[in-house]
């Protein structure tokens, strides 16, 4: 995809409906609940977001948790970093049972669009 192709609506509606319907062929009706908490986002502080896929409403005690810097996730969309290099250089924490996470995770990365 060349560079700035996503600020064209029509493309970044139709990278958005793939991934999506990648991730949800991936999840295979299996339910995945987590708490991400993005740290330090400017003039906001800790954002914390609940997440909850095929489940009826975002979770009060989720499946895992993660953890990420405001400034790890700008890295990540420049270009600088991964999300490999994130998670193995210890940027990204996560706790509680996230294997299904990174089980679809693994899948998605070895099958790029």
């Amino acid at each position: 995809m060349k560079a700035g192709a996503l600020e064209d609506d029509e493309v970044a509606v139709g990278a958005a409906q793939t991934a999506s319907k990648r991730f949800e062929d991936a999840l295979a009706g299996r339910a995945m609940t987590c708490h991400i908490t993005l740290l330090g986002v400017p003039a906001l502080g800790d954002v914390k977001v609940r997440l909850g896929f095929n489940v009826l409403e975002p979770p009060s005690q989720p499946g895992f948790t993660t953890e990420l810097h405001y400034g790890d996730l700008e890295s990540v969309q420049r270009g600088e970093l991964t999300a490999q290099d994130l998670f193995l250089g210890g940027k990204l924490k996560m706790e509680g049972d996230y294997s299904l996470a990174l089980q679809i995770a693994m899948q998605l990365l070895t099958n790029p669009l």
